[in-house]
């Protein structure tokens, strides 16, 4: 009778002490995933904060050639065809910064 009291009791405290080994690994998981996701954010941040200053560089650039080529007083066919380039590609660039920033959205869990 004594054994059988003190073999519950053990089998008790081993119980006891498997649910708080299993809480404390759920915890380090839920942490660990919880970690992951917050990298995985700031790492979207900066890929984003990085295409726009990428984006913002490019129209600075494309935005002084304008104004070099505006300053010469003479707007030869090529450079009228030059200009309508740069605002194409400023226009793709900009349409391209919105795709990526969508797919980096798609891709957020």
């Amino acid at each position: 009778m004594q054994n059988e009291i003190e073999v519950q009791r053990i089998k008790a405290e081993s119980e006891a002490t498997r649910r708080k080994m299993l809480e404390e690994v759920q915890k380090k998981n839920e942490q660990r995933w919880e970690d992951r996701e917050n990298n995985y954010q700031e790492h979207v941040k900066r890929l984003e904060k990085e295409c726009e200053r990428k984006n913002e560089q490019e129209c600075e650039r494309l935005l002084k050639k304008k104004e070099e080529l505006m300053s010469n007083n003479f707007l030869s066919t090529e450079i009228k065809i030059t200009m309508f380039a740069i605002f194409f590609v400023l226009l793709i660039l900009t349409i391209q910064n919105g795709i990526a920033k969508a797919n980096v959205k798609k891709l957020s869990p």
